[in-house]
């Protein structure tokens, strides 16, 4: 049976759109492109509406989606995989999520992973392996409390690692 995180998903996702906002305040003060310290707020609120627009798409489904934690269905489980998809294709991908990677990010987001795993390893879990290097599974006997921690782990690293 396959579990997805939420705890995983929606950081990463908030993470890209947040990066995003954190590279574009990097320019100098008489820069135009960074003179808005509004921009932040305006691409939270961006995310935000998307997350909102997200879960409503499942509640429609009938599927209400955790704020954090594991999704197991159970016997539903291929029916929210579906809905998933649909949803991916509805409301589409999460604010900044369509945008290239800068290599800045590319590497906050390996220190990232890094300090995941070294949170799970601490703890006495492996995560679970996977043949895309991009995909992170955390140990699927691991504790509600322990992925949440790990995930703010890697949300922590990644900010510390784009303010150097």
């Amino acid at each position: 049976m396959m579990k997805t995180s939420v705890t995983r998903t929606l950081p990463v996702a908030l993470g890209i759109v947040l990066l995003g906002a954190a590279l574009a305040g990097c320019t100098s003060p008489g820069d135009e492109a960074g003179a808005s310290a509004s921009s932040g707020g305006t691409d939270m609120q961006a995310y935000e509406k998307w997350e909102s627009d997200y879960r409503a798409c499942f509640s429609k489904a009938g599927f209400e989606l955790p704020m954090d934690g594991q999704i197991d269905f159970g016997d539903r489980q291929g029916e929210y995989e579906s809905v998933m998809a649909q949803c991916d294709d509805e409301v589409g991908p999460p604010p900044g999520a369509d945008r290239e990677e800068t290599p800045e990010e590319k590497a906050a987001a390996k220190e990232a992973s890094a300090a995941e795993e070294k949170c799970y390893l601490d703890a006495g879990y492996t995560p679970g392996t996977s043949d895309d290097p991009d995909a992170f599974s955390h140990p699927e006997d691991a504790p509600d409390d322990l992925v949440s921690r790990c995930a703010d782990v890697y949300v922590d690293t990644a900010e510390r690692a784009l303010d150097r």
